[in-house]
């Protein structure tokens, strides 16, 4: 009987960890060289790093509808379908992360009460939910240009920054909790056993 990647993360979350960080370390690798190259070719990068040329020169601040919508015609026809393409390779990043933040936090606290187990769980889920707002509100933007939806640019760049804060915070959590289970179990391995009494 094969194992579902629920029962999976149940049985051996350790592994299930490993495994999505590999992912996800591999999608980075290949949205960087796309975030990248769309950068070089338009000019500006895609709305969802704020224009940056990828990951490693993080901005803050969102913009405003006049600024997205500036970029968006920079962009050209050609520019705008990259875009979407582009937000096509987010849809595995945003599995492999939360895959790698769940399996993680339930390997560094398996004697974790149901509820406490589940707010934990809700962050990386909240950055998740946000970063799919967010490439649905993009693509709503990419298509319906030329028509100016003001209103929606300036959600999505309210979101963005929401997003941003979940997903440090998810990682924050993860590497936290994961090193707090690392001291415990190297304490645990190192401990002397005392004198046998009796």
């Amino acid at each position: 009987m094969t194992a579902t990647p629920r029962t999976a993360l149940r049985a051996r979350p350790g592994r299930v960890a490993l495994a999505a960080l590999g992912a996800f370390a591999a999608l980075m690798a290949a949205m960087t060289v796309a975030a990248t190259r769309f950068h070089d070719a338009y000019g500006s990068g895609i709305l969802n790093l704020l224009g940056a040329r990828n990951a490693a020169e993080p901005r803050t601040g969102g913009y405003s509808a006049d600024t997205a919508y500036a970029w968006l015609t920079a962009f050209g026809a050609d520019g705008r379908r990259d875009h979407l393409l582009v937000l096509l390779l987010d849809l595995p990043l945003i599995a492999a992360f939360t895959l790698f933040t769940a399996a993680t936090l339930r390997w560094a606290t398996p004697r974790a009460r149901a509820g406490l187990r589940w707010a934990l769980l809700a962050v990386p889920l909240a950055a998740a939910a946000a970063n799919l707002l967010e490439d649905a509100g993009l693509t709503a933007l990419l298509t319906a240009y030329p028509a100016h939806l003001d209103g929606l640019a300036a959600a999505v760049s309210a979101v963005n920054g929401l997003k941003s804060g979940l997903y440090s915070a998810s990682l924050l959590l993860a590497v936290t909790a994961a090193a707090v289970r690392g001291v415990v179990l190297a304490t645990g391995r190192c401990r002397v056993p005392g004198p046998a009494t009796g």
